[in-house]
């Protein structure tokens, strides 16, 4: 049974919040005080909490089986990771080529690994491989188009902005200004920079004024 202190707290509990509902309701907040009324009640009691509904998954849309159709048409490998602080592509595999046909080039770019969750080595051997491609569309005619000319300049830029985050850190640090290397050490691009081995990004203008060891979060291991 429920002792006496308690049932005497519900009772209380009860009467002021639909004491406020009712006053509420001359505001136009009847529905707000309604529901905390029942939401307080429901908690004591234990027994009127609504458990939460499990979340289905929806199913796949025709944009995405075509997606990921054309990801297993070119070898291309969809893994996901927002910021890249844990890179899932490695250095072993690459993107295939831009196809010669204009016309695939767009699905080819939709399935294309992203700048971001891509080690530093990886990263480099994509900018390295997009520089061969260039040539080689160049020496045979093919032309280019935004997709690759897209992916060219995305590669590229995501290896000048790593670089950049590694040297305002140094800078920071070297200068003893500890507020900013501890601003600078949580942004997203420095992150990504330091999850993987950094020697690849040395033939990029990479310019240590600190041992890489010392730097927050560093991962060589990873190429």
């Amino acid at each position: 049974m429920m002792k006496k202190k308690s049932i005497l707290a519900i009772g209380l509990t009860a009467a002021l919040l639909f004491g406020l509902t009712g006053e509420a309701e001359a505001f136009g907040w009847g529905d707000i005080a309604g529901k905390a009324a029942d939401k307080a009640i429901g908690s004591v009691f234990g027994s009127s909490a609504k458990k939460k509904p499990v979340k289905q998954s929806q199913p796949k849309s025709e944009k995405q089986k075509k997606s990921e159709r054309e990801a297993e048409k070119y070898g291309v490998k969809r893994i996901e990771s927002p910021d890249g602080t844990n890179p899932t592509a490695f250095e072993g595999t690459l993107d295939p080529w831009p196809p010669d046909e204009l016309s695939a080039r767009p699905d080819w770019f939709d399935n294309r690994t992203q700048s971001w969750i891509m080690t530093n080595a990886r990263l480099v051997a994509e900018y390295e491989s997009m520089i061969q491609w260039r040539a080689y569309a160049k020496q045979n005619g093919l032309g280019t188009i935004e997709p690759d000319e897209i992916r060219y300049t995305e590669l590229m830029d995501e290896i000048h902005v790593r670089v950049r985050a590694i040297e305002r850190y140094c800078d920071a640090a070297e200068y003893g200004d500890y507020q900013s290397m501890q601003s600078r050490a949580s942004m997203g691009d420095y992150q990504r920079a330091v999850a993987s081995n950094i020697d690849p990004l040395r033939d990029y203008d990479l310019e240590l004024s600190i041992p890489a060891n010392t730097l927050p979060g560093y991962h060589p291991e990873r190429n």
